[in-house]
C-alpha cells in the first residue's frame, strides 16, 4: 500500500468496557483514533454488538481485535485472510494470571475463554501488546509479535498544583493486593502529617476496607471516571503511587500508570517491578512498605527534591511518550503489514439507534424468553442484525423450541463473519431433532476446527487429534490427548509441547514438574 493512500483501520472491541474497565477503552481503542487519524488513517472503532461490526471488520485494510473470546472473532480473521487483509490480535494482559478480584464464576477464570483467546492469537497475522513480557509469554503462540508503548494524552502544559501535600492513587480492583500491602505506609503518612492528603479514585468499598483509619479530612475520594475526569484527578497530585507486587498478573502489566503521572508532572513513587525498573532515573522506587514511608517522608520534607523529581518525569513523558512519537511507532508497525493489501470498501453504517446497547441488555437478561423478545424487537427494526438473530437462535434452543430455531435459521442470510456460527447452531439442533439434516449443516461450516469438533464419526482419540490440528489450545482435546499419551508413554517428547500449551489454558491441571521454566513468572503457584 502506498504511503500516499489513507488506509482504514477497524478497531474491534468487546462489550463491557465500562466502569473500572473503561480505561481499557481509552488505552486500547480511543488511543488509536487519537494517534492515527492525524496521520491520515481512517479509524473505525466498533463494539462487538454494533450492527456494523462485521461490515467494518471485513471492509478495513487492517483490523485490530482487542482481546476478545467471542466466537465471531474466528470468522473475522478467516474472512479477512480470504480477502488478503491482515488482522492483528491484541493481548492486553495475562489470561492465566487473573486473581481473586473477579469471582470464581467469571469467564476470565474459564479454560474455555482462555482457549478462545489463544486460538485467535494463534490464528491472527500478528499479535500486539504493550508489554515485552506478554511477547515472551505468547512466544510459542504466534511468531509475529508487535510490542508498542502505551499512550495517554500528555498535556501541553503541566497543571497547576494545589497547596499542601497531595499523594494518591487511581485504578481498578485488580490492584487490590498491591494496594493493600502499601496501605499501612499510606495510613501512617497521614497520621504523622495533618497537612498530607491521600487522594483515591476507584472502588469506594475497597477504599473503606484499606484506608478507613485515615482522618476523612485528609482524604479525597472519587469514583471511576472517564479519561478526562481521571486526568483531571491525576493533575491535582504532587506524588503518584504505583504499588505492584510480584504476581503472575502484574508480571505482564504495562507502565501506563507511570505515563499518566509523568505527563501531569507528578512525582513518581513506584514499587520495584518489571514495568517500573526502566524508570529509575525519573522515579523513586521502593521494595517494602518501610521504604515507601521513608520516600514519602523525604519528598514531604524537601519540596525542592519533589519538584525536581516531578520535572524529570514530565521531561521523560514529553520526550518518549508524546503523541507524535507513539503515532509514528504505530504507523510504522501497521504499514509494515499492509504491503500489497487491496483498498478497503465503503465505510459501514453507524449504530444511530442504540441497537447495540439494547442487545447488550438482552445478553444480560437471565430469562431467555425476555431476551428473545428483545431480539425480536431489534430484528423488526434491523432485519440484517446478525448478532441479534444469533442470540435469538440461542434463546430458542435454551427454551427447547428446536424446530422453531431451525426454521428461523433457514431463513437467514448472515454475514460470512457469522455464517459458521449459525450453521453450527443448526448442526447441533439438527443432531437432536432432524438427524438427516446434520451433515448438510456441518458441510456449510468453513472453519476446519469447528467441523472437526462436530464430527460424529471416528474414535475419541482421533477426534481430539483432528481438533488439535486446527485449534492447538482446545481444552478438552488437549487434556484428553495428554492423558492418553501419558498412559501410553510418560516419556514421550511430545508431552513437553502439549503440557506447555496446557499451561496457557489450564495451569492448575499441569503438574509443577511439567511446567516450562520460562512460564514460571506468569503462572499461579
Amino acid at each position: 500500500m502506498s504511503a500516499r493512500q489513507s488506509p482504514r483501520l477497524a478497531v474491534l472491541y468487546p462489550r463491557g468496557l465500562v466502569g473500572e474497565n473503561a480505561g481499557l477503552l481509552d488505552l486500547h481503542v480511543r488511543s488509536l483514533e487519537q494517534l492515527l487519524e492525524p496521520l491520515g488513517w481512517q479509524v473505525d472503532a466498533r463494539m462487538q454488538l454494533d450492527p456494523g461490526f462485521a461490515a467494518a471488520a471485513l471492509g478495513a485494510d487492517l483490523a485490530v481485535v482487542q482481546m476478545m473470546s467471542a466466537a465471531e472473532v474466528e470468522g473475522v480473521i478467516r474472512c479477512r485472510r480470504e480477502r488478503g487483509r491482515p488482522t492483528i490480535f491484541e493481548i492486553t494482559d495475562n489470561p492465566v494470571g487473573v486473581g481473586g478480584w473477579l469471582p470464581s464464576t467469571h469467564a476470565a477464570h474459564s479454560p474455555l475463554a482462555r482457549q478462545a483467546v489463544l486460538y485467535y492469537a494463534h490464528l491472527s497475522d500478528a499479535l500486539q501488546m504493550l508489554v515485552p513480557a506478554l511477547a515472551e509469554l505468547f512466544a510459542a503462540v504466534n511468531p509475529r509479535r508487535i510490542v508498542l508503548r502505551p499512550y495517554v494524552p500528555v498535556p501541553a502544559a503541566a497543571p497547576v498544583k494545589p497547596p499542601g501535600f497531595v499523594f494518591g492513587w487511581s485504578g481498578s480492583r485488580s490492584h487490590r493486593e498491591s494496594l493493600a500491602a502499601a496501605a499501612p505506609a499510606i495510613v501512617e503518612m497521614c497520621r504523622r502529617h495533618p497537612d498530607a492528603t491521600f487522594a483515591f479514585m476507584g472502588d469506594r468499598a475497597m477504599f473503606g476496607e484499606l484506608f478507613s483509619a485515615i482522618d476523612p479530612r485528609q482524604t479525597k475520594v472519587e469514583p471511576f471516571s472517564a479519561q478526562a475526569g481521571h486526568l483531571r484527578f491525576v493533575g491535582g497530585l504532587h506524588v503518584g503511587l504505583a504499588p505492584m507486587l510480584l504476581t503472575p498478573f502484574n508480571a505482564t502489566r504495562s507502565d501506563t500508570r507511570v505515563c499518566v503521572y509523568a505527563g501531569h508532572r507528578v512525582a513518581l513513587v513506584l514499587q520495584d517491578a518489571p514495568a517500573h525498573r526502566p524508570h529509575a532515573e525519573h522515579a523513586r522506587i521502593y521494595r517494602t512498605p518501610t521504604e515507601l514511608l521513608a520516600i514519602l517522608e523525604d519528598l514531604h520534607g524537601d519540596r525542592g527534591r519533589l519538584d525536581a523529581l516531578a520535572g524529570r518525569a514530565r521531561d521523560w513523558a514529553v520526550r518518549e511518550r508524546s503523541a507524535n512519537v507513539l503515532a509514528e511507532e504505530r504507523d510504522r508497525a501497521y504499514r509494515g503489514l499492509l504491503d500489497g493489501s487491496p483498498a478497503a470498501g465503503p465505510a459501514a453504517a453507524r449504530d444511530t439507534a442504540g441497537l447495540a446497547h439494547r442487545l447488550a441488555e438482552a445478553y444480560a437478561s437471565p430469562d431467555p424468553a425476555a431476551a428473545l423478545a428483545l431480539c425480536d424487537e431489534l430484528v423488526a427494526e434491523a432485519p440484517g442484525y446478525d448478532q441479534a438473530q444469533l442470540l435469538a437462535l440461542h434463546c430458542l434452543e435454551r427454551l427447547g423450541r428446536d424446530e422453531e430455531a431451525l426454521d428461523r435459521a433457514a431463513a437467514l442470510t448472515p454475514s460470512p463473519v457469522y455464517a459458521d456460527l449459525v450453521a453450527e447452531v443448526q448442526a447441533r439442533i439438527a443432531g437432536r431433532v432432524r438427524p438427516h439434516e446434520c451433515d448438510r449443516h456441518v458441510a456449510k461450516i468453513r472453519s476446519p476446527f469447528r467441523r472437526a469438533r462436530l464430527a460424529a464419526d471416528g474414535r475419541p482419540a482421533e477426534r481430539s487429534r483432528a481438533v488439535l490440528l486446527h485449534q492447538p489450545y482446545d481444552h478438552f482435546a488437549l487434556m484428553s490427548t495428554i492423558a492418553r499419551l501419558h498412559d501410553a508413554d510418560p516419556s514421550a517428547r511430545e508431552l513437553d509441547e502439549l503440557y506447555e500449551r496446557a499451561c496457557m489454558v489450564a495451569p492448575a491441571d499441569v503438574p509443577a514438574h511439567r511446567r516450562p521454566a520460562r512460564l514460571a513468572p506468569f503462572l499461579p503457584a
